[in-house]
């Protein structure tokens, strides 16, 4: 009997085309990149304005286990899987520059049919060498270090993996925040370069249809800025100082040529995910006319018109078949889709609650557990007041100093982030959104916790000991 697990789930995601176009590379188009067949099989459910992926666990864990065993002996290989989705992303941005100065109105359904698929295919094949394998691979690969490392004597284990594996270069969260504090040391050109900042960075939080930032939004931020030139020094010297340390660690350890290639890869991963989702997220901001406009067509609105599956777009669009909006809602509303041998078999309503119940609902909590163990991913110890963010409708909540607790992270929670003391998430890893965000704020971290999300309530007063990856209620 297949037993499904539970992947990740986010808000503010619907099923067309992004996520189908991510099951499909995890299922159809892995064995491009992979050394098996990859997940073969994917649920994704839609509940409550959440979407959750599920695997079939047995399959999972060897798709896991092979790569990164394949990574371990050949680390070289994700230097040309870095390569090679460089290269993808130059046909897809030649594209989106393409199809910003197209007047959609004035397309044929078929003219507008042919600018969806053409988006759709590069976005496919681009994204196929972004994620996949750095999702796979990344945390396993930060284990298998920390193993070696064990092996070699090595006590302050977590701190040391911390600090090998962080990108030694600005996400695109912190260059942004690099690039604003230059605002804030020329007051003189300041209309000038804010324009510039906001046609750079307005896509910020976007990530797949959150909202796009105003002036009014990086304006405040720069009012509260105190002394820019330090603030960037800080930043500058930080980087700096992360590279030699991370010089002196390797010769201190006298790491073998092997595993500094792999402390490399992890590298790779992190770059890779957090390009990608600057990539793609401009991309969802660009291409958002073309769907109004396909919604418009079809006589639905934009939410609607993304729980189609791309067939019936194509359907829509071609053919001229009219969708009933009460059966989309209901989509929406409680569906699960599952991708298998190039197909996509739809459950909605009694039916997908009944698949739920049965095969992907995961066990309750313990709600007397007072210790909460997970992966420290940013040193340091904090206390401070809970707030669970399930949604970025709840990011208002988060007040300065309190603790930020959440499934994951991802670039839309970027502005209550910046606000928290310390971070806690169900998910990820070492090279997770929050890890390396939290290091760049320098504040402590843990992920991986499994059960933050369900067992911490607004308001608990928590103990955050990153240094030892346990959160305590106090």
């Amino acid at each position: 009997m297949k037993k499904w697990v539970y992947l990740q789930s986010k808000h503010n995601m619907y099923l067309s085309p992004w996520s189908i176009l991510i099951c499909k590379s995890f299922t159809e188009d892995a064995n491009k990149l992979l050394v098996n067949d990859g997940f073969q099989e994917v649920a994704l459910s839609f509940i409550d304005g959440r979407i959750t992926w599920y695997g079939i666990k047995n399959i999972i864990d060897q798709v896991v286990k092979e790569n990164t065993s394949f990574i371990i002996k050949n680390p070289d290989y994700m230097k040309k899987v870095k390569k090679r989705f460089l290269k993808k992303l130059e046909k897809l941005n030649d594209f989106l520059k393409k199809i910003k100065k197209i007047d959609y109105s004035s397309l044929s359904n078929k003219g507008l049919w042919k600018l969806y698929f053409d988006y759709i295919k590069l976005y496919r094949s681009s994204y196929l060498w972004s994620e996949p394998l750095p999702f796979l691979v990344k945390e396993t690969l930060s284990d298998y270090i920390k193993e070696v490392l064990v092996k070699k004597g090595v006590s302050d284990v977590n701190e040391y993996v911390s600090l090998l594996v962080s990108p030694n270069k600005m996400s695109f969260m912190m260059r942004e925040e690099y690039d604003l504090l230059k605002i804030a040391c020329k007051p003189k050109l300041f209309n000038s370069m804010i324009n510039k900042h906001v046609n750079d960075y307005n896509w910020l939080v976007y990530d797949y249809g959150v909202k796009v930032l105003k002036e009014s939004y990086f304006v405040q931020r720069l009012k509260k800025m105190n002394d820019p030139s330090v603030q960037l020094n800080n930043i500058e010297c930080k980087f700096k100082d992360l590279k030699k340390k991370q010089v002196l660690l390797k010769k201190k350890l006298k790491l073998d040529r092997n595993l500094i290639k792999i402390i490399e890869v992890v590298k790779i991963c992190s770059f890779l995910m957090d390009h990608k989702k600057e990539v793609f997220t401009k991309s969802h901001l660009i291409f958002r006319p073309v769907l109004k406009e396909i919604a418009k067509r079809l006589k639905l609105n934009l939410k609607l018109v993304q729980y189609l599956t791309i067939e019936e777009i194509r359907q829509g669009l071609l053919f001229d078949k009219k969708y009933c909006k009460e059966d989309i809602n209901k989509r929406d509303d409680y569906s699960i889709f599952i991708f298998k041998n190039n197909g996509i078999k739809m459950l909605v309503g009694k039916e997908a609650k009944q698949f739920f119940n049965e095969k992907l609902k995961t066990k309750s909590v313990n709600s007397d557990v007072k210790v909460l163990k997970g992966t420290s991913a940013s040193l340091g110890k904090v206390r401070g007041q809970v707030k669970v963010i399930v949604n970025t409708k709840q990011l208002n909540k988060l007040r300065k100093g309190d603790v930020l607790v959440a499934v994951m992270t991802s670039p839309d929670y970027i502005v209550a982030m910046r606000k928290a003391s310390a971070i806690i998430t169900d998910e990820g890893g070492m090279t997770c959104h929050a890890a390396i965000v939290s290091r760049e704020l320098g504040i402590p971290c843990i992920v991986n916790t499994k059960i933050a999300t369900k067992l911490l309530k607004d308001g608990d007063l928590v103990e955050v000991d990153a240094n030892k990856g346990v959160v305590r209620k106090v």
